[in-house]
């Protein structure tokens, strides 16, 4: 049977360059975002802890993140001249994804200094131990900001396209040409 309105597949155009650019608008953001917390007092230089930092510094952690993240999506899909809104998501989770290794990589070299929630990524100096509960905040900390980051890439991304946000866009089917 010949169904009229199956869905196409086809190959997505990626952009490495819009990328590229997306993630490291990302870290320079999340980066700059971290210093901009820690000289208001919304954010402690080193391991997050809640008895330091309070709900005020953590919801500026999650929120850096996610906001650090929509500017790069943004970036992305821009220079890759996304113009329909699947390209501009896709765009702007490859930049998040790439963003994460970048910060991964950042903390695996030190940079850790700057505080925030990707302070979680790096073990402790040796010679200290944080407290279990340390940790725990930290880890949860990254894991939401990772999580609702993806969600700003997607979005940043997707605006930078310039397709509207709707339902209809996000079940439609591409039809045979």
């Amino acid at each position: 049977m010949n169904d009229p309105v199956a869905p196409v597949s086809r190959a997505w155009g990626v952009s490495w360059s819009g990328i590229w650019l997306g993630a490291l608008a990302s870290v320079v953001a999340v980066v700059l975002f971290g210093f901009v917390g820690i000289a208001v007092g919304a954010q402690a230089s080193g391991p997050l802890n809640l008895k330091h930092i309070g709900f005020i510094g953590l919801a500026w952690a999650v929120f850096a993140g996610v906001l650090a993240f929509a500017i790069g999506g943004w970036v992305s899909a821009s220079v890759a001249g996304s113009v329909t809104a699947e390209s501009g998501a896709l765009h702007g989770a490859g930049a998040f994804l790439l963003g994460i290794v970048l910060l991964l990589a950042l903390g695996a070299l030190g940079a850790a200094y700057v505080g925030g929630w990707y302070g979680a990524f790096v073990p402790a100096p040796s010679g200290s131990t944080p407290s279990a509960e340390t940790v725990r905040n930290g880890a949860l900390v990254a894991a939401a900001t990772i999580l609702f980051g993806l969600m700003g890439g997607v979005i940043g991304g997707w605006i930078a396209s310039g397709e509207g946000m709707g339902w209809a866009i996000a079940t439609r089917r591409w039809q045979r040409d």
